[in-house]
């Protein structure tokens, strides 16, 4: 029981929009109206959630807090666009500014 109440603290689900291209070669982007200049990519999906993962992470850390995301049910997302929720691992958050409330 223990171990899953730390995966829940140290692990927060953030929904981002993610899209497939294929102009200049196969890769997939990664963006957020939360995360205000976020764009990252990745060869695959899973390459482009995990380097959302560490964005969002750092986001966090510079601000100082933990947003809450926007509602997702309130974006446009295009045809091509779909919704994905990144894991973002927030330990480093809670050793820098120890427990914090989410905002």
């Amino acid at each position: 029981m223990i171990g899953w109440m730390v995966a829940y603290i140290i692990m927060k689900n953030y929904p981002v929009i993610a899209k497939e291209y294929d102009d200049d070669g196969h890769y997939f982007v990664v963006t957020s109206p939360n995360v205000q200049g976020m764009v990252v990519e990745g060869d695959t999906l899973d390459e482009a959630i995990e380097e959302a993962s560490y964005d969002i992470a750092d986001w966090f850390e510079v601000k100082g807090k933990i947003e809450n995301a926007v509602d997702p049910s309130d974006w446009y997302l295009e045809d091509d666009e779909k919704l994905a929720y990144v894991p973002v691992n927030l330990i480093n958050f809670y050793k820098k500014y120890g427990e914090a409330e989410e905002q």
